[in-house]
């Protein structure tokens, strides 16, 4: 009897597991061509219930873009480096590559002084923060200085011999002196002058409320943990495999017309504030960080934590291509302008740019994206995949000097010493410098009309020869 028993198991065995692996198959089976389609659908009604019943808290976070920009013995004086002909994704290089001496050149005539216009008020502190950053990093780790690279101890024992400098209060002549024989100077740029567009950006402070009303109903949301639009499911049959599983992908992220203009985060509680006009939140997101004021008159910081993954693309450049702004109306206030008399062109212009940006509350301290406290007048931001972070630099460019009513009455020359600090998605390439002016009002007055074109100098001890690669450009001094 148990053995009649035992074969009607094996017989039903038999059937039931190949039945079991054909039900599994036809589950994990789709029509990619629909799944393709889906993509461009647009179902973000802001009265959409499925919309609001979205758990965005049990998502996966996905991987963000890679943004959200940081010494050698002279026989005959300072040397200048020239970069004009490094590509910005630099080769590795073999150290027997062909060294070369460099020319014997000077420093030019614009920075044999080294006048700070500022009489290097908030130099000492601008350097002491950042060596409190590096203070904590490997000093063997890798920067790049174009295409070259130097340790992270080269940029501490420069901003620490240029402290020392400043410490011992030399005069003019002194100091001049000792720039020239302790410092090499690279100086770096595009085309055959080797210059660089200087840009400005600031922290803005801006009236802000904790809860949504008439008057407050533009949000800025803090980071959610899914930033697709969709997750699908697809038949993934390992290899050697006689059976299909099933899997998720993600669909495409988000974009800034699906946010603002489609709602698709609209009552998911990431919510963190409610600016009063869609100008002020774009131009927010533009600098990656600000002041919030509430109404009774309480502060609190936001900065920069994470983007949808889309590159930055300017809506100033769209608007001039297509005619919508002349050169002069280029800066921060003539768009600003443009919008408040035209709000109808703000979905077509700002749209254009898919980058968004996340924000979370901070101490209310400007950071860069080192982490370093930014100085006004005294940090810049240039491209952090060619120059390193904590880099010492001197620039020379025209400063704006503005009247009563805040407009731009004079351009004047100026030249002075900065710390690279910070970088941007806007911020690319060798000829890129973005300076900032500090908080409020009238630094942003400044900084939305600032751009002139200038020189960049970073300076590094002398202490050792860096390697020259055959293939670039750049010429290196050699004991």
């Amino acid at each position: 009897m148990f053995h009649k028993i035992n074969l009607q198991i094996h017989f039903l065995l038999f059937f039931l597991v190949p039945l079991f692996s054909f039900s599994v198959g036809c589950a994990g089976w789709r029509d990619t061509s629909k799944v393709e389609r889906s993509y461009n659908q647009k179902n973000f009604e802001s009265n959409s219930d499925s919309r609001k019943r979205k758990n965005f808290e049990s998502w996966s976070s996905l991987p963000e873009d890679k943004i959200d920009p940081n010494s050698y013995r002279a026989s005959s004086g300072p040397k200048i480096l020239d970069f004009s002909g490094v590509q910005k994704k630099r080769s590795y290089f073999n150290s027997s590559n062909l060294i070369l001496p460099l020319p014997q050149t000077s420093v030019p005539a614009t920075t044999r002084n080294f006048d700070d216009d500022l009489r290097n008020k908030g130099l000492s502190t601008a350097i002491r923060n950042h060596l409190n950053i590096l203070d904590y990093q490997d000093p063997n780790k890798i920067l790049p200085m174009g295409s070259q690279q130097i340790p992270v101890r080269r940029i501490i024992s420069t901003l620490r011999a240029f402290l020392d400098l400043l410490n011992q209060e030399l005069s003019t002549e002194e100091f001049a002196r000792q720039i020239e024989d302790r410092f090499e100077f690279i100086q770096t740029g595009k085309g055959s002058d080797l210059e660089a567009l200087f840009t400005g950006y600031y922290t803005p402070v801006i009236a802000a409320s904790k809860t949504r009303s008439p008057k407050f109903n533009y949000p800025i949301y803090k980071k959610p943990y899914q930033l697709s639009k969709n997750r699908l499911f697809v038949r993934h049959r390992p290899p050697g495999k006689s059976y299909a599983t099933l899997k998720f992908i993600d669909g495409p992220n988000y974009t800034r017309e699906d946010i603002d203009g489609f709602k698709a985060l609209q009552d998911s509680g990431l919510e963190i504030a409610w600016l009063q006009n869609e100008m002020e939140r774009y131009f927010l997101h533009i600098q990656g960080s600000g002041i919030l004021e509430f109404p009774n008159g309480e502060r609190q910081g936001v900065q920069f934590a994470g983007t949808n993954g889309y590159s930055y693309q300017s809506v100033g450049k769209h608007m001039l291509k297509e005619g919508a702004l002349s050169p002069s109306q280029g800066s921060m206030q003539g768009i600003k302008k443009h919008f408040t008399e035209r709000p109808q062109d703000i979905p077509k212009y700002l749209y254009k740019n898919k980058r968004y940006i996340f924000f979370e509350f901070s101490d209310g301290t400007p950071r860069g994206s080192s982490g370093t406290p930014v100085i006004a007048n005294r940090s810049i931001a240039t491209d952090t995949s060619i120059y390193p972070q904590g880099g010492l630099a001197f620039i020379s460019s025209k400063k704006p000097v503005l009247n009563a009513s805040g407009e731009i009455a004079k351009w004047e020359p100026f030249t002075r010493f900065v710390i690279n600090q910070d970088t941007g998605s806007a911020i690319k390439g060798l000829g890129r410098v973005d300076l900032y002016f500090g908080i409020g009002k009238q630094a942003g007055q400044l900084a939305g009309r600032y751009m002139q074109k200038g020189n960049l100098y970073f300076l590094l001890l002398k202490d050792k020869p860096l390697e020259f690669s055959k293939n670039s450009k750049i010429i290196i001094p050699v004991r």
